[in-house]
């Protein structure tokens, strides 16, 4: 059964148009990147929201295979991965920021916790 239910020996053929196939959607989103960044990407009323917004954006520049961008994952999925990475990058700016503060705080709860091994 497991023989026809699989067709990597088949699809290894189609491996390195997958691969340029990704990488033409990642060239577009960098592009949507570049333009969000230097405040030239347009959002419109009709964009529910910022994934709305690059998908509406790669449509534009791709057609509509942009579409099949969240194939895969919910929306909801989409926006708590967004929201952690966001609260990482914030947590990791905050932290760079105020690195002699943290390193004093960790160093005192070394001390404090002296019995539990902490890396250096």
């Amino acid at each position: 059964m497991q023989m026809l239910s699989t067709s990597i020996s088949t699809e290894q053929r189609l491996s390195e148009v997958d691969i340029q196939a990704s990488i033409a959607y990642a060239k577009a989103l960098e592009k949507i990147s570049e333009e969000l960044s230097k405040g030239v990407l347009v959002l419109t009323q009709s964009d529910e929201d910022i994934q709305t917004a690059n998908e509406r954006r790669l449509k534009e520049l791709i057609g509509d295979i942009a579409g099949k961008l969240h194939t895969g994952r919910s929306r909801n999925e989409q926006v708590c991965t967004e929201l952690l990475v966001f609260a990482l990058l914030l947590l990791s700016l905050h932290l760079h920021e105020n690195s002699d503060q943290s390193s004093l705080y960790l160093s005192s709860l070394r001390g404090r916790y002296s019995d539990i091994i902490m890396s250096e």
